[in-house]
Formats: C-alpha cells, sequence, structure tokens
C-alpha cells in the first residue's frame, strides 16, 4: 500500500512538471506589418520589445528593417515568453500632406498581443493609444479590456461615436472602411501645410504634437488641453483634399501598388463640427472680403459673387473687386467666371486684370478665356483680387457639391 501511494505521488508530481513545461514553452512568432504616418521608408528601423504581464521590457528584443517605401516590415521566428510586445518603428516618411518625404525621422509605438496576429501595423492612433492602455493596465485591467477603452475614448476624442471591433493595428490608410478612413484623417490633421520653402521644422512640431496629445490622453481618455485642438484646427484649415489625395495616389503609384484612398474628408469634417464653434455647415458668398494673405488680409472689396450683386461700377482704369467664397465642411466648391462681352478701356486689353493676390485657398486655373476657381480647403474663407477695367458683362457658374450642372448661374456687367 505504501509502495502504491508513493508510486501515484512520482506519478502526480511528473504529470504536474510535464504540464507546467508544457505552459511554459516559448512563444515562435512570424509575422509582418506596415508603419504609417504615410508609409515609413526604407531602411527605417522597427524594433519588437518583449513585454512581461505587468508591460515592463524584459530585456529582450528583436530589430528589423523596413524593405519597401510602402513601409513594409517582417519578423521571422522570432522567439517570446509573453504574448505581449511593443513594436517601436523610427524613421522618414512620405509626406502626404506636402507630398514629398520628411524632413527628418519620426518613433512611432504600439503594444500588441501577438497570440493570434500575423499582421501589425505602426500607426499614429496605435502610438495615440499606448500610454493610455498602459496607465489602464496599471490600474487593474486586462490588456484586451484596457485596449478596448482606449480605442473608444480615442475616437470619441475625434468625434466619432462608435465602438472599434478592429485593433488600431490592423488599419492601413490605403483600404477602405470607416477605421482605415479616420486612420488617414487623424494622420492628416496632426501636420499642417506650409508653402514656405523652409519645411525642416515641421516633423519636430509633429513629434512635439503627438506627445502632447498622447500625454493628454493618459489619465482619463480626453484631450483637455484647448490648445492642442485649437492647433488641430488650424492644421486642418491649411489642408487641400484634392493635393493630398494626388499626392498618395501618385505616391503608391510609384511603388506599382493600387490605392483605394478612403472617405477620410467625412471624419475630418466630424471632428471640426465637434470643435469648432464658428463652423460653417453651408456655402457662403460675402458681399465684401479682403484679398490678402491671413496674417496681412488688407482692405475690404465687393465680392463678385455675392449673389444679389449684378452691376458693378468702374471708377478708374481699374476697380478692385475680389472673388471671396467659404466651402463647408463636407463640401466641394468649384466657380466659373465666363466672360460675355468686353469693351476696352483706354487702348487697356481686356476687362479683367488678375494681380494674383490671394490667401493660398484658391486653385486657380486660367483656360480658353475662361476663369475657373477651386477651394482648396473647407471651413475657411478663399479669396482672391480680382480687377475690372473697362466696360463688359460675364457669366458665373457656382458648382456645389459633386454637381456637373450649376447651383446657381448669374451674369455680372461692370462700367
Amino acid at each position: 500500500m505504501k509502495a502504491a501511494i508513493i508510486l501515484f505521488a512520482f506519478v502526480f508530481i511528473s504529470l504536474a512538471f510535464n504540464s507546467c513545461k508544457k505552459d511554459d514553452q516559448p512563444i515562435v512568432k512570424s509575422f509582418s506589418g506596415k508603419v504609417q504616418k504615410g508609409p515609413y521608408l526604407i531602411g527605417s528601423t522597427v524594433i519588437a520589445y518583449e513585454l512581461n504581464e505587468n508591460m515592463v521590457q524584459t530585456g529582450k528584443s528583436f530589430t528589423t528593417e523596413i524593405t519597401s517605401n510602402d513601409g513594409s516590415f517582417s519578423f521571422t521566428n522570432i522567439e517570446f515568453e509573453t504574448p505581449y510586445v511593443l513594436l517601436s518603428a523610427n524613421g522618414y516618411y512620405f509626406n502626404e500632406v506636402l507630398g514629398q518625404n520628411s524632413s527628418g525621422p519620426l518613433t512611432l509605438q504600439t503594444i500588441v498581443d501577438v497570440t493570434d496576429k500575423d499582421i501589425m501595423n505602426i500607426n499614429l492612433m496605435t502610438d495615440a493609444i499606448k500610454p493610455r492602455v498602459l496607465q489602464l493596465i496599471s490600474e487593474g485591467k486586462t490588456y484586451s479590456e484596457a485596449n478596448i477603452q482606449a480605442k473608444t475614448e480615442f475616437l470619441d476624442f475625434l468625434g466619432v461615436s462608435q465602438t472599434s471591433t478592429d485593433d488600431f493595428d490592423q488599419l492601413n490608410i490605403i483600404d477602405q472602411g470607416d477605421l482605415n478612413s479616420i486612420l488617414l484623417a487623424y494622420s492628416l490633421i496632426c501636420q499642417r501645410w506650409t508653402g514656405n520653402m523652409d519645411q525642416s521644422s515641421l516633423t519636430g512640431e509633429l513629434a512635439e504634437l503627438n506627445s502632447k496629445i498622447n500625454l493628454d490622453l493618459k489619465d482619463n481618455g480626453v484631450v483637455n488641453d484647448q490648445n492642442i485642438i485649437n492647433q488641430l484646427l488650424n492644421n486642418i484649415s491649411t489642408l487641400n483634399y484634392n493635393n493630398i489625395r494626388t499626392n498618395i495616389q501618385n505616391r503608391y503609384n510609384e511603388l506599382g501598388i493600387t490605392a483605394e484612398i478612403p472617405d477620410f474628408e467625412y471624419y475630418i469634417g466630424l471632428f471640426q463640427i465637434k470643435y469648432d464653434p464658428e463652423v460653417v455647415l453651408e456655402y457662403i458668398y460675402p458681399l465684401m472680403s479682403y484679398a490678402n494673405f491671413d496674417n496681412d488680409p488688407g482692405p475690404e472689396y465687393l465680392n463678385l459673387l455675392y449673389k444679389e450683386s449684378t452691376h458693378f461700377e468702374v471708377t478708374s482704369s481699374y476697380s478692385y473687386h475680389v472673388v471671396a467664397a467659404t466651402c463647408p465642411v463636407g463640401g466641394s466648391l468649384k466657380i466659373r467666371i465666363i466672360p460675355n462681352t468686353c469693351e476696352d478701356y483706354e487702348g487697356i486689353d481686356g476687362c479683367f486684370i488678375d494681380w494674383s493676390v490671394y490667401n493660398g485657398k484658391w486653385q486657380r486655373v486660367y483656360e480658353d478665356g475662361v476663369w475657373t476657381f477651386t477651394a482648396k480647403v473647407q471651413n475657411a474663407n478663399c479669396t482672391y483680387l480680382f480687377n475690372l477695367q473697362g466696360r463688359g458683362s460675364a457669366t458665373i457658374e457656382y458648382y456645389e457639391g459633386d454637381m456637373e450642372t450649376p447651383a446657381f448661374t448669374k451674369v455680372i456687367t461692370w462700367e
């Protein structure tokens, strides 16, 4: 009997030991992903840091490089003792706002559970929620619980009232779908456009803004700093959505990749609606407007686009007027000015004088005698100095939204 008990105990201990050994088997994992602000460039570094159950680095790490200008990286048969990994990417990226490579490197990170994933992407949204996830875990939540809560809070910050079933590390700025649209929208509003020749500070500016957002979200999942909101709204006011689409499309065409650019404009609009107390939701054609740059607007002049005005006086050899309008959030606007008649004034040819004085928010094209003005931005006044001289008439067509026929047409005269 005593021998039987000893034998049973030996078998039990052996089974328990073998079971523990099985549970402690390392995780051998191969996975790939993409790093995107816009896409990161070849040679950028990606490091996978192993984390313990308290989300502290164990000291084990693996390094790889991005192998394509679409931001692709991969790890093959790397061994972890836990399923939690911090992925950290550092390098230059394609700036989709400017249509050129960044002036400096940017670091983005994500925390992932590698258990059931073969694709793990790194982007501004994974980076934004990382500190919040760590904070929630420190308060006693599981990784899964913390990840779900941080995602929901972040979407609410952006003005999106929905929950996320997909993790942010599964998103791609050139794929269709709501969350991909949101990722691209957020990537865009974090970086402004500038026409200045010296753009060397833009990446540093982005890194600073990104850090401020992440830290503000960390404690309660809310951005309380109004300065951050104001900076994002200002960034939006500089964006040319048409140019951005062209920049992204051209970049991926160069890489031989078919890009289906998602509907980012809608989600930028939601952010503006949530935070901008003066958000514009209808087309505006003011009676008068300035003509110069925003930082030096100068005097106001009569607006040729004011719908009730059809006759204008030319008080000298030429008379200052403007082409001015505000395109609403979510809208698009094109104006065509088609000359009908023109009588020269004191031998000066033509009835329009284009001084090319404007605030940078119209795209102007002159072709076959017709001036076409296309709004480059939404929720901001587009204005252009456009002088009249002599005596004449013209038809003005207003194309609002994606309409193929004018929403409004008028004929103006001047003398």
